[in-house]
C-alpha cells in the first residue's frame, strides 16, 4: 500500500540552516500505486553460505558439474507499465544442439528512450543448453560480431539454465536491441559489463564483494554475522536487526553527480530510524562530522516507512515526509543526484526531489548498509531485513533508467524475446 501525502508544500529553513531549501513532490501517486499493487515477494531459491567476521572479505564462484553456479532468482510481477513489444514466450526447445555450434538471438524490447551502457539481465532455460560447458557459452553483438561483456549469475547445465548480466551499449527506443548467445565454441574469459559503475555489490556470497571497484572485488570493510537468503537476483544478504551490520570504509569519491540504488525487503520495524544504505552518516538527529558536507541516506523508520533524506552539518534533516508503508515484499529504492538536487525513486518511479544549498557528494569515507556508520554495539538500532544488488554510478539517472532496472531485474523474460537457435 502506498501512502502519499495530501500535499507537500514549500519548506523554508532558517537563515542559519540554508542547506536544504524545499522538497517537491514530483511523481504522481497514481503511478506509484500501480507499482505497489504487487508486493514483489516472489523469488527463486538458491544455495549459498555466509561467513562473518571483520576486515576485508572476498567472494569466489563455486564450480558444479559443467560450469560455474551461483544463485539466481526472480521477483514479483512487474507493475511499472513500461512499454513492451513482441512475443515473450519461452525459447523454442525442439532443436537439438549442433555439433558445429549455433547462436540464439535475444531481442530486448524498445524502451521509452535510449539507455546507454545498460547492464541487463538475460535468463534463458532450454534443453539444448543441457550439458554444454560454461566455457562454450558466449554473447556477441550481431552487427559487429564483437563479444559482449557479461557476468554469470547462474549456470546449471543439468537443466539448461543460463542467467547472466549482459552489457547493452545502447538499449534503443525505436526497435529491438539484439544480442546473440553463441553456443558450442570455446571462448576467452568475458570482460566485465560494469563499465559505467564505480561500485556493485551483489550481496550474494561470502562477505562483501565489489565487482566493479578498482580493487578487483576486495576492499576494507566489516561484516557481522549476516546470512544468505533468496534474493531478487541470486541470493541476498539478511540482517537480523540485532547485531548484523555491514560497512565499506576507505571510499573517497568526490563526484557530485551520481546514483545509488538497490533492493530491500523489510522483515520488522526497527526501534528507531536506520539506513538501508547511507553515506558517512550517523543517526538523523546527530550533527554531521564533516564540515560543509551534506550526508544522504535511504532509511526505514520505526513505523516501517521509507524515505530518502539529506542531513546538514548542523543536523537539519529534510524532508520530514515518508513515502511508502512497509509490506513484506521486495522493493527497489534509489536516489539520483546532480550537484545539489536529489531525486528519490521507489520501484522505478520518482516520488520527490530535495534541493540543497550545499553540494551533495557520493562518499566521504564510508558507505553504511543496514546500520549507521560505526553503530555496531548491542542495543543500537539496526535494519532487520534483506538487501540485494546495491549499485553506484557517477551518472544522473532518469526515471526511464530506474523503470528499466525494475522491469528487467524483477521479470527479465518480460523485457526481451528469445528466438530460435540458428546453426553457425
Amino acid at each position: 500500500m502506498l501512502r502519499c501525502p495530501g500535499h507537500l508544500g514549500m519548506l523554508v529553513p532558517s537563515m542559519r540552516h540554508l542547506a536544504i531549501a524545499v522538497t517537491v513532490l514530483l511523481a504522481g501517486c497514481t503511478g506509484l500505486n500501480a507499482a505497489f499493487q504487487d508486493d514483489g515477494s516472489g523469488t527463486d531459491s538458491g544455495d549459498g553460505s555466509a561467513s562473518g567476521g571483520t576486515g576485508g572479505t572476498s567472494e569466489t564462484s563455486q564450480a558444479d558439474d559443467g560450469g560455474t553456479k551461483t544463485t539466481a532468482g526472480t521477483g514479483a510481477v512487474s507493475t511499472s507499465g513500461a512499454e513492451e513489444s513482441g512475443d515473450t514466450s519461452s525459447m523454442p526447445s525442439d532443436l537439438p544442439p549442433s555439433t558445429e555450434g549455433f547462436h540464439v538471438p535475444i531481442a530486448f524490447h524498445p524502451r521509452e528512450e535510449p539507455l546507454e551502457n545498460f547492464v541487463a539481465r538475460a535468463k534463458i532455460e532450454a534443453p539444448y543448453l543441457e550439458g554444454v560447458p560454461l566455457e562454450e557459452l558466449d554473447f556477441r553483438y550481431p552487427d559487429t560480431e564483437q563479444p559482449v561483456p557479461f557476468e554469470v549469475i547462474e549456470y546449471d547445465p543439468e537443466v539448461g539454465l543460463f542467467d547472466a548480466w549482459v552489457l547493452l551499449d545502447t538499449w534503443g527506443d525505436e526497435g529491438p536491441t539484439v544480442v546473440e548467445l553463441v553456443v558450442g565454441f570455446p571462448r576467452v574469459p568475458p570482460q566485465s559489463p560494469w563499465v559505467d559503475f564505480q561500485h556493485v555489490w551483489h550481496l550474494d556470497g561470502d562477505g562483501l564483494v565489489d565487482v566493479a571497484g578498482p580493487s578487483s572485488g576486495e576492499y576494507s570493510g566489516y561484516v557481522q554475522r549476516e546470512g544468505i537468503e533468496e534474493g531478487i537476483v541470486g541470493a541476498s544478504r539478511a540482517f537480523d536487526g540485532a547485531d548484523d551490520v555491514a560497512a565499506v570504509s576507505g571510499l573517497t569519491d568526490p563526484s557530485m553527480t551520481f546514483a545509488v540504488y538497490g533492493w530491500a525487503r523489510i522483515d520488522a520495524d526497527p526501534d528507531d530510524e536506520v539506513p538501508l544504505f547511507a553515506r558517512n552518516a550517523g543517526p538523523p538527529h546527530e550533527e554531521s562530522a564533516e564540515d560543509n558536507d551534506v550526508d544522504w541516506a535511504i532509511t526505514v523508520d520505526e513505523n516501517g516507512d521509507v524515505r530518502a533524506l539529506l542531513r546538514t552539518i548542523s543536523g537539519v534533516v529534510m524532508p520530514t515526509a515518508t513515502q511508502v508503508v512497509k509490506d513484506d515484499g521486495w522493493h527497489h529504492y534509489g536516489l539520483s543526484v546532480q550537484s545539489n538536487v536529489l531525486w528519490f525513486y521507489i520501484d522505478g518511479y520518482q516520488t520527490y526531489a530535495i534541493f540543497s544549498a550545499l553540494p551533495i557528494n557520493a562518499f566521504a569515507s564510508t558507505l553504511s548498509m543496514a546500520g549507521w556508520s560505526g553503530e555496531t554495539a548491542a542495543g543500537d538500532p539496526l535494519f532487520h531485513g534483506e538487501l540485494d544488488e546495491v549499485m553506484l554510478t557517477y551518472r544522473e539517472l532518469p526515471q526511464t533508467w530506474m523503470l528499466a532496472v525494475y522491469d528487467n531485474q524483477v521479470v527479465p523474460e518480460g523485457t526481451y524475446t528469445v528466438g530460435a537457435p540458428v546453426p553457425e
